[in-house]
């Protein structure tokens, strides 16, 4: 039924359908009607009743859902960013031949919300390409204070090393990218070592394994000895600089939350 139609001024029921003749139209919703709601709330409803569902008082990143056996939506916790949980922080892929690329997280990786950072990667060598190390630089940081030991093994052969000042660390190395079309594929983990616990003071130490479609494998430990508090990059480099690299490459990274 329309507004019209009736004395004594009198509001008579209405959809606001735009459809129905004097029925108000269809209500503005971008700016213009007005309602008696806080800022920042939404509605929904009780089955009879619209209802106020007021914002978080202090919004912490909750997510809008719906619990188990509730009659009604409600806030809570991101169960993404929960202690435990891996968190996508994001990919790099490339087609062409590079040697180097620096990957920013959207907002720094602050050691006092995530215990460590995880990195899948693959990639291929083109064919003519010269043997390198592939490198890993914190924060653009190249003072030599990475410190490695582990083991290279080709085939049956297995060859251990230690650096204790290096610019970097070698994630891949030499052994594994020897070119011809070669694939290499890993994965390193940045853990936050703090010095001592409630300092706030951390040294990242990395585990990595890496394997070369040649039947040789990497794997060290190792540790930055310096404080970053936060880490806003992470630097994959070709030791061989420009014109030796990689092409077809996927570097996944994940946090993983407290």
């Amino acid at each position: 039924m329309g507004f019209s139609g009736g004395g004594s001024n009198i509001l008579k029921p209405h959809t606001h359908s735009a459809a129905i003749l004097q029925d108000g139209g269809s209500l503005d919703l971008q700016g213009v009607t007005e309602g008696n709601l806080s800022t920042g709330s939404v509605t929904y409803s009780d089955g009879s009743n619209m209802q106020e569902l007021v914002k978080p008082a202090s919004p912490a990143g909750e997510v809008l859902t719906f619990a188990a056996a509730a009659t009604a939506p409600s806030w809570a916790t991101d169960p993404f960013i929960t202690g435990g949980k891996l968190e996508y922080l994001g990919v790099h892929t490339n087609t062409t031949e590079e040697n180097t690329f620096t990957f920013t997280f959207t907002n720094p990786i602050d050691w006092d919300d995530f215990a460590a950072i995880q990195v899948y990667y693959s990639y291929d060598m083109d064919g003519p390409a010269s043997s390198f190390n592939t490198e890993v630089i914190l924060d653009g940081s190249t003072t030599t204070n990475y410190h490695s030991f582990g083991q290279t093994q080709s085939g049956s052969t297995i060859t251990g090393f230690q650096t204790l000042a290096g610019a970097a660390w070698i994630v891949a190395d030499a052994a594994q990218n020897t070119g011809n079309d070669n694939s290499i594929y890993g994965i390193f983990k940045i853990i936050a070592h703090e010095n001592a616990f409630g300092t706030g003071t951390y040294y990242p130490a990395i585990t990595s394994n890496s394997w070369g479609w040649t039947y040789n494998n990497r794997t060290f430990n190792g540790l930055k000895v310096a404080n970053l508090g936060t880490i806003s990059t992470i630097t994959f480099t070709s030791s061989a600089g420009a014109g030796t690299g990689w092409e077809n490459g996927q570097f996944i990274f994940y946090g993983v939350r407290r």
